[in-house]
């Protein structure tokens, strides 16, 4: 039984062919970001600014309730772990935004 990729396709006859791993998509900065479920514009402005070489951007979505309060802002603190989770449960961010002004400062 062949035991390396290079066996198993001479075994099989299939071609292979070389490749070079680069570094990712993230190679120089893995930012997560907790979204507001219905937000829609804050992916494309973070994106804007940011350098688009090697700077990835990963997101999650947070329900937010109809009727803004301070209650409701306050009740999005429980929901921001499970998100974060969410995004690239296997790999490393460099930093987790939450994108929600009002919501980061009641909570």
């Amino acid at each position: 039984m062949p035991d390396t990729v290079t066996q198993v396709a001479e075994a099989t006859g299939w071609a292979t062919m070389p490749c070079t791993l680069d570094d990712g998509p993230a190679r120089r900065a893995a930012i997560g970001l907790i979204v507001l479920m219905n937000d829609t514009a804050i992916e494309p402005e973070l994106r804007a600014f940011l350098p688009s070489d090697g700077v990835s951007v990963y997101a999650s979505r947070i329900h937010m309730a109809r009727d803004v309060s301070v209650a409701a802002l306050k009740a999005m603190e429980k929901e921001i772990p499970p998100a974060m989770e969410l995004i690239q449960p296997d790999d490393h961010l460099d930093v987790v935004g939450f994108g929600c002004t009002s919501g980061s400062m009641t909570i």
